[in-house]
């Protein structure tokens, strides 16, 4: 039996599409982030969704050419997708090609078993789990009271509404019109959506992640229906299997796998193929390397701050925000001198290379923790960056690196025997990010067999070039000399 299929249209708009209309789900970004989604219902013939479901010969969204599109809303004449699903029932042969052209053929299919969306008898049911019969404690003022000539509570109704707006009105006679069904998602450092809200702030529903995405507890309004289907990594959740999808492959918390092969498993011969975030998924979302991969805006302003500083509006490098990823557009090199261009192939070194080198930014005193370590504070350590090469163990391979830079840097000096902590200038974080992602390069093409002290001696003479081209919020060089000072 198929039941209340979906179409989605676009990622700002998914359909439910019935004989005479069509509940929608709209969502609502900030850049890559979904931000909220909005629950509604509209005739077939709407125009608010001219254009957007397609626009058939009988001008009206989503009608297929044929006898019948003058009539938006008969048996027929419904959404190019009711349509489609009658070549796939021929394929399967439960109807016969032919049936879908002829009137009542959506009867036609009932009368062999198959539904096409939610019966009276589901929503019925549906209702009475999930939207409260009587007065509910804590309920916002005024839901608990009925609307005139409504045998239903202002939140029975909204309840119902956010179950389906075709029912409630054919059903109950609500306008869901009426009431504003927004919900807003409430994201943690890595994405999950952690705590949903409506437009007023009440909490309707509250997730708890085991690492790896297993939802080990939630919980929900006692007054309202709405269940977010986009959880772990703001992913969409399939309610029949509970796997995540992720746009390329399907991702089974249960057992922490993707459920196909890495398309570029070949990169990474020392792991599983089905591996999920490199098996440490506390500290990443899963990476897709080729990139300088920044973890927040700010690191990635911080990236970019760091090219304009060196070759000022010249920079190629920009943010794509969609693939949080930094890029860059392609360039003349006949534009820049040598010494640019040496920094120029650096970034594009580290861009291009297929492991990933991921920049977050920190406070000074924020304790950084890795692979279950912690390893302390950048003050602590008195650094103002730190640039670890993740490896392969067992083979010696380097499979990334992590790029931590302070957001309010300071050093330690010892001016006339005594010892006092200087906060550094604004624009040192990005001479910083400059300097961890030359680490960065010289890992990837050296490895990580090389010592400490010849990788030491290879940063800082880089960094003497670096020095010469990069420049102060005065736009001067900055002078070699503010580097120095003495720590006990």
């Amino acid at each position: 039996m198929l039941t209340e299929y979906k179409v989605y249209v676009n990622p700002y708009l998914v359909v439910t599409p019935f004989r005479d209309w069509m509940d929608y789900t709209k969502h609502y970004y900030m850049g890559a982030i979904r931000v909220a989604s909005e629950l509604g219902g509209t005739p077939c013939f709407d125009p608010v969704l001219q254009g957007v479901v397609g626009t058939g010969e009988g001008g009206l969204p989503g009608i297929p050419s044929g006898p019948y599109t003058e009539d938006p809303c008969s048996d027929v004449s419904a959404v190019s997708a009711e349509w489609e699903l009658a070549d796939v029932l021929i394929e399967l042969s439960i109807i016969e090609s032919g049936d879908e052209n002829q009137e009542g053929w959506a009867d036609l299919m009932a009368s062999r078993n198959v539904e096409l969306n939610m019966s009276e008898m589901e929503f019925t049911m549906l209702m009475e789990q999930g939207c409260p019969a009587e007065y509910v404690p804590g309920l916002p003022s005024g839901w608990e009271t009925p609307r005139e000539g409504s045998v239903l509570t202002i939140g029975q109704e909204r309840c119902t509404c956010e179950l389906s707006a075709y029912w409630a009105e054919l059903l109950y006679g609500i306008e869901c019109d009426d009431y504003r069904l927004l919900y807003w998602y409430h994201l943690d450092y890595l994405g999950h959506v952690e705590l949903v809200t409506d437009p007023l702030g009440n909490p309707y529903q509250y997730f708890f992640y085991g690492a790896f995405g297993d939802v080990l507890a939630e919980q929900n309004t006692p007054w309202g229906s709405f269940q977010s289907a986009y959880q772990f990594n703001s992913k969409e959740t399939d309610t029949e299997t509970s796997y995540g999808y992720y746009g390329a492959r399907y991702y089974a918390p249960e057992w922490s796998v993707w459920l196909s092969v890495d398309p570029l498993a070949g990169e990474y011969p020392s792991m599983s193929p089905f591996n999920f975030s490199a098996n440490n998924p506390i500290l990443f979302v899963d990476p897709d390397g080729r990139t300088i991969d920044p973890t927040s805006e700010e690191a990635a302003q911080l990236v970019l701050e760091s090219g304009e500083r060196m070759l000022g509006d010249r920079s190629p490098l920009y943010y794509d925000k969609d693939a949080r990823q930094i890029k860059y557009n392609e360039f003349d090199k006949s534009n820049y001198s040598p010494e640019e261009l040496e920094y120029l192939n650096r970034m594009v070194d580290i861009i291009d290379d297929t492991r990933s080198t991921r920049v977050t930014v920190v406070d000074n005193e924020e304790d950084i923790i890795l692979f279950g370590n912690n390893y302390g504070s950048l003050r602590d350590m008195e650094r103002q960056g730190w640039t670890v090469p993740v490896e392969d163990m067992n083979k010696g391979e380097l499979l990334y690196n992590e790029v931590f830079v302070s957001r309010n840097p300071s050093v330690l000096e010892n001016i006339n025997g005594r010892q006092s902590e200087r906060t550094l200038d604004s624009w040192f974080p990005s001479y910083v990010t400059l300097h961890e992602l030359d680490h960065s390069f010289l890992y990837f093409k050296d490895g990580v067999g090389i010592s400490n002290h010849a990788h030491a001696d290879r940063v800082e003479h880089i960094d003497r070039k670096n020095r010469k081209m990069f420049r102060n919020d005065f736009g001067l060089p900055i002078k070699g000399d503010y580097f120095r000072h003495e720590r006990n």
